[in-house]
């Protein structure tokens, strides 16, 4: 700071959101493979609801990945 004169203050409430996401997208996933060795199987419509849950979380992931970037 002292050479250039500047600094960069980063608010990191929108990074702890996606890392809160994650983690409740990364317990779903476990409890999902913990019922299908369980019980041999699962229903596609959990996966297809998990997986459709897991791609809008990896689209926040990606949008305040990308705002940190073009700091």
């Amino acid at each position: 700071m002292a050479i250039d004169g500047y600094y960069i203050k980063v608010d990191f409430k929108e990074l702890l959101e996606v890392i809160r996401l994650l983690r409740i997208d990364s317990k779903k996933i476990n409890q999902i493979a913990k019922a299908a060795n369980t019980y041999e199987g699962v229903d596609g419509k959990i996966i297809s609801d998990m997986n459709a849950e897991h791609e809008k979380v990896l689209k926040k992931v990606e949008k305040c990945f990308d705002k940190y970037l073009e700091i």
